[in-house]
């Protein structure tokens, strides 16, 4: 790496212009599990976590208490610190914002702090830089969980130049990113106004005004008649497939159902040459893979598969996803020809019937056999109806509205056959459909070459701060200056500070003795002397006779976090168990037996302690002194 340095330029080690630390500097696990209260209700610190910065610092946040906090001290966080993410998604980073409260790293993240050489700025930049990702992804390991250590992050190295030009480059990085974030900005709503003015196109289609000057002056086919024509033309295609099957010597599938829900007419606006039909009234079948017959004859009869094979099974997600490729599902030739009644040619309309109930899609051409999978139906379109043209009426606001009043359920949302007939559908002549579909695709392919550029430029804008970071520690992206000198002395000054640091004596510091809260427990009943009981950080004196059994369970309680925590409550305060539940980081059972234990004690005398109190029939405890 040393030949690729720019002029004035330096390679150093990490732990020479920087401090990296974590959740876990502060002692083994167990003392951290003996010492660190979490709670999810706002206490005194955050713990901060890379999850908090990913959902952009909702609020939904870890606490700690306050002793927690303190004796987390090696990892506090101040606003401004680097945070950099070393488990799960290693190198991922951020600097800390003021959250407005003490904060505190939580595991799976180190702490950067930078040395007077650096900033933590630079440093963040050149992490997010090709040449600070290489240095990452040279000392991460694992393959279930990546993970890298602060001990190998401190061993590896920075590039850096010259203060002053490390100052320059943060300058115009802050400058060009900013640039960046307000083109994204912008960038950003181009999606939803495509999407509004391909949904405003096909308002205007499916109500008529589209089409409205061109409708004046035409001699058009009278709406009763050619709706008289599609009867007959159904007809004739029930006639061809009974035929077909009498050819084959095979009993005709049943004449579809023409059925529709009663009372389920909804009135839609449509112009005067256009007539109000059921989407039943337009197609000449309504299928899905339950029609080729019974669970136990298909199960028989029909096996998927992963790998590829005769023919593919076409699901919502091919349609949701735009992938007609790699999402695939197989059957063999066999269950191909066993599910006749479901194949699909291309130009199918289709409709979820489950979960994503209601939406509506328009089968493509695959050119190989393809077949209906669960949860979809097929909608094959009479053929003197325009199948486009009901596509768009029924991806129109107008048309899923409509179908959405024929969905049911809440938690699984579904529609059936008979709901999807009686759907309302506006209807013009066969004219005007043609020129419907042909305006429709006309301005859609102005859209589509609208977001065509889109697509490209966001692709470059993306691709945009890779190139800037990776100018920027080239040293090409600013210019390096005479009077900014040579990083070498820099690097001097580091080696200076470091042998000043080695050789300079320790000071002997005698140890104070750690002084212990004396903590006064006073029993009414004065059967116990206490006076050798002493927990972590206090000690507990009582003027009383001795009393063995007594004594011990003392011993136990005073220790426990349950009376810890009672300790920094203030006097007659009360509490529910839920609030111990979530501030006393104990097990349940052991919580719930050491309320008891507390309780019983108290009712013996023990002071301070807990009492039950009942708040509109609601127990509650009470701290008593």
């Amino acid at each position: 790496m040393k030949n690729e340095l720019p002029t004035n330029w330096i390679e150093v080690n990490f732990e020479n212009i920087a401090d990296a630390t974590d959740f876990v500097a502060n002692g083994s696990f167990k003392s951290l599990s003996d010492n660190v209260t979490q709670t999810k209700i706002p206490d005194y610190a955050i713990l901060v976590r890379l999850s908090d910065y990913s959902k952009k610092w909702n609020g939904n946040f870890r606490y700690v208490t306050k002793s927690s906090y303190e004796f987390l001290s090696k990892s506090s966080l101040l606003p401004g610190d680097l945070f950099i993410a070393n488990v799960g998604y290693p190198g991922k980073l951020f600097l800390m914002p003021d959250l407005g409260m003490p904060m505190t790293i939580g595991p799976n993240g180190l702490r950067i702090r930078s040395k007077i050489f650096s900033s933590n700025v630079f440093l963040s930049y050149y992490y997010r830089s090709p040449q600070g990702k290489k240095i990452l992804n040279s000392i991460v390991s694992g393959t279930a969980q990546q993970k890298f250590n602060k001990t190998g992050l401190r061993k590896s190295s920075v590039l850096l130049p010259t203060f002053a030009e490390q100052q320059r480059i943060v300058v115009k990085l802050d400058e060009l990113f900013g640039h960046l974030d307000v083109l994204k900005t912008r960038l950003k709503n181009i999606p939803q106004i495509l999407k509004n003015f391909r949904q405003a196109v096909l308002t205007q289609a499916v109500t008529g005004k589209l089409t409205e000057e061109w409708r004046v002056g035409k001699e058009l086919e009278d709406a009763d008649l050619y709706l008289g024509r599609i009867y007959k033309s159904r007809v004739n295609y029930q006639i061809g497939v009974e035929k077909v099957y009498s050819d084959k010597g095979l009993n005709a599938p049943r004449k579809p159902s023409q059925s529709i829900l009663d009372g389920s007419h909804i009135p839609i606006s449509i112009p005067k040459l256009w007539k109000e039909v059921r989407l039943g009234d337009l197609i000449v079948d309504l299928t899905d893979y339950h029609a080729n017959g019974s669970y136990v004859k298909l199960k028989a009869n029909v096996t998927l598969k992963e790998e590829e094979d005769y023919a593919c099974m076409i699901r919502s997600t091919n349609f949701e996803k735009n992938n007609f490729e790699d999402l695939l599902i197989y059957i063999d030739e066999k269950a191909y020809n066993f599910m006749h009644r479901s194949k699909l040619f291309g130009g199918e309309i289709l409709i979820s019937k489950i979960g994503n109930a209601g939406s509506v899609y328009l089968m493509p051409n695959l050119n190989r056999p393809a077949s209906l999978a669960m949860n979809l139906f097929a909608l094959r379109v009479n053929e003197l109806v325009d199948n486009k043209f009901l596509y768009y009426y029924l991806i129109s606001n107008s048309g899923s509205n409509l179908i959405n009043k024929y969905v049911r359920g809440v938690a699984t949302k579904s529609i059936d056959k008979i709901s999807v007939r009686s759907v309302m559908v506006g209807l013009p002549s066969e004219e005007e459909q043609t020129e419907i579909v042909k305006r429709v695709e006309h301005l859609f392919a102005k859209a589509d070459a609208i977001e065509a550029q889109y697509l490209s430029l966001k692709t470059k804008i993306d691709s945009l701060p890779q190139a800037i970071l990776a100018k920027a520690f080239k040293g090409e992206l600013v210019e390096q200056l005479d009077t900014d000198g040579d990083a070498k002395v820099l690097l001097e000054e580091i080696k200076k500070l470091k042998a000043e640091a080695t050789k300079r004596p320790k000071k002997r510091v005698k140890p104070k003795p750690k002084r212990k809260k004396i903590i006064d427990i006073s029993f009414e009943s004065g059967v116990i002397d206490s006076s050798k009981i002493s927990g972590k950080g206090f000690k507990v004196n009582v003027d009383a006779k001795y009393n063995s059994r007594l004594y011990n369970r003392v011993d136990t309680i005073v220790k426990s976090k349950l009376f810890i925590w009672l300790l920094d409550q203030p006097d007659n305060k009360t509490f529910e168990f839920d609030l111990l539940k979530a501030q006393v980081a104990m097990p349940y059972q052991v919580l719930s037996e050491q309320v008891i234990e507390l309780l019983d004690l108290t009712s013996e005398g023990m002071r301070p302690g807990i009492k039950r109190v009942y708040e509109n029939d609601k127990m509650t405890f009470q701290k008593i002194i």
